[in-house]
């Protein structure tokens, strides 16, 4: 309202204090007699019009006043109320982007005029920090309009950070005199950024060369013979006891392996959380990169065989007589503890051999064939190995010892010695030709992404690969213990394959050996082995051929591991 000073123009001839008395006639307000700007604090000098509400234009009152002596006048006065602007009425919508990074605003802002004659004249949007955009997606409406409705595109940056309060302003705006009023309110947003790097080592450990899964492995530990314990008593005039135990016989151990690959696999991982909180919405993804230093070791077939004498024995025995008075011991006897093993075979199968010596020079030799292989890089996520193993059967000739057999002669390269302290052979010349068979393995491990699937706390699971990344709507429903931030756990492994080329080689070899002396002595100090030479050497070997045994390629497992995080 506005107070009106009506007695400042207002005289009376006597100078008497003049008061209202009464005021009325507004058709467009109310009226009230007040205290006006003099000294006193009592009302009755002035008049407080206030228009109703909404309403511009003319209006007039009368006034009644005495000068409390008996005189008294009245006076009109006009009014001129000018068209004043409402506050509008504001609100917003918030809703997710195409991308995380990204909130769809729609304001919607409202005159609050009673009477229709203001508009809204536009929306504005402040507090936006470095970085962070403001896109209109509807234009504002031309003309004067009683409602707008626009949204904005806000997008912040990705990957870091941001946390301010969104301004929110609309203008409502008097179309008589373009008096403006404004609605302001404030939108929160939070995007947190989560980053995590480091580096994880994944194993393959006793894995079959053969096929997937863990290498085939046998076990067969079995005792032969006698193995009983005993506790017996008798009583009655004539009593005895007895407890004890033996075990005599033979302790067997056959144990087999099929051939296995061991391999170590690192990586550098990047996981990476974006969270629009003010969305609700996450997105997670990241990157794997294979380290170089990765590798592998392959073990062919092996096994072994044990064979042990085990003899332990432990005896108690006595007897006595009960002659009901009284008793008495005819003997008591302890024999043991006897504990007693000794090997009678050992046999492993890397230096298991022997050789069968044939006529006229000839000999064949049996080996197990022993083949461990280490791989190197290639490149691109291959890692190869290969290796050859020893010839497991080969047939042997001693050329210089068949050609004198067949000249029906001795062979005068061949001398034997013995000289009393001393004896042996010497060969002054040995010419030997060979011919084998032994296994040639190749291996290539094919090492591509990691694969696995995400936990949430809720217990919601899915699956995860670094080639897309996954979005959670509504993501604070993952947030089981509520504590505003989103737990879960990354179960990771490697996708692999192993190819394994294994094929039959043929081999041929020769050698020359000049002046060898192999033999013993026995002196009263001292007795040993001799050995001389050779003086010369020359020899080698070449593949002839290869058969292709085995080719196959499949899938090689690796040890998931778990990693949690918080985002």
């Amino acid at each position: 309202g506005v107070i009106f000073q009506v007695l400042d123009n207002d005289t009376d001839a006597d100078g008497d204090t003049l008061t209202i008395t009464e005021v009325s006639g507004a058709l467009h307000g109310t009226l009230e007699i007040v205290d006006g700007d003099d000294a006193d604090l009592l009302p009755g000098d002035a008049v407080l019009y206030t228009p109703f509400l909404d309403y511009s234009g003319a209006d007039s009152f009368t006034y009644c006043i005495s000068d409390n002596n008996g005189g008294q006048d009245s006076a009109e006065v006009t009014v001129s109320v000018e068209a004043v602007a409402d506050v509008p009425l504001l609100s917003y919508e918030v809703a997710a982007g195409a991308n995380v990074n990204e909130i769809i605003v729609t304001v919607t802002a409202t005159q609050n005029d009673a009477d229709g004659s203001e508009f809204i004249d536009r929306i504005d949007l402040s507090g936006l920090p470095s970085g962070v955009t403001a896109t209109p997606l509807s234009a504002d409406p031309i003309g004067q309009p009683g409602q707008v409705v626009q949204q904005f595109l806000i997008t912040v940056p990705l990957d870091q950070d941001t946390n301010f309060d969104l301004g929110i302003s609309a203008y409502s705006e008097e179309m008589s005199n373009g008096d403006q009023q404004v609605a302001t309110t404030t939108l929160p947003i939070a995007f947190d950024y989560t980053h995590n790097t480091f580096q994880q080592t994944y194993h393959a450990t006793d894995q079959s060369i053969w096929d997937t899964g863990d290498q085939f492995t046998f076990t067969d530990n079995r005792f032969l013979g006698l193995d009983t314990s005993w506790d017996e008593s008798s009583g009655g005039f004539l009593y005895g006891e007895t407890n004890g135990h033996i075990k005599a016989g033979f302790q067997s151990t056959l144990s087999f392996e099929g051939g296995e690959i061991d391999a170590t696999v690192p990586y550098d991982i990047t996981i990476d959380t974006n969270y629009n909180k003010t969305t609700d919405v996450m997105v997670i993804g990241g990157s794997s990169f294979l380290d170089p230093a990765a590798f592998f070791t392959t073990e062919g077939p092996e096994g072994s065989y044990m064979l042990d004498f085990i003899f332990s024995f432990f005896l108690h025995a006595a007897a006595g007589v009960d002659a009901g008075v009284d008793s008495f011991d005819i003997f008591s006897v302890d024999l043991g503890p006897v504990n007693e093993s000794f090997n009678i075979l050992d046999l492993q199968s890397d230096d298991l051999n022997f050789t069968v010596e044939l006529p006229a020079g000839f000999s064949l030799n049996f080996a197990w064939p022993n083949v461990d292989t280490s791989s190197t890089p290639s490149g691109g996520g291959t890692f190869e190995s290969s290796g050859e193993s020893n010839n497991f059967f080969e047939l042997g000739l001693d050329l210089d010892d068949l050609i004198f057999t067949i000249l029906g002669l001795p062979n005068p390269f061949d001398i034997g010695f013995d000289v009393g302290v001393a004896d042996g052979s010497i060969q002054i010349l040995d010419v030997d030709l060979s011919a084998g068979l032994n296994f040639i393995q190749n291996f290539a491990m094919n090492v591509s992404e990691l694969v696995g699937f995400i936990t949430f706390e809720n217990g919601s699971t899915q699956a995860f690969d670094f080639n897309s990344d996954i979005t959670l709507v509504n993501a604070s429903s993952y947030d089981a213990d509520q504590d505003g931030s989103v737990e879960f756990e990354l179960t990771l492994a490697p996708s692999a394959t192993l190819e394994n080329n294994t094929d039959l080689g043929v081999n041929v070899g020769a050698s020359l050996d000049v002046l060898k002396l192999d033999g013993s002595y026995d002196i009263v100090v001292d007795s040993g082995e001799l050995h001389l030479g050779p003086l010369f050497h020359v020899g080698g070997s070449a593949n002839v051929a290869t058969f292709d045994l085995y080719d196959k390629n499949f899938a090689l497992n690796f040890q998931s591991q778990d990693i949690n995080f918080l985002a």
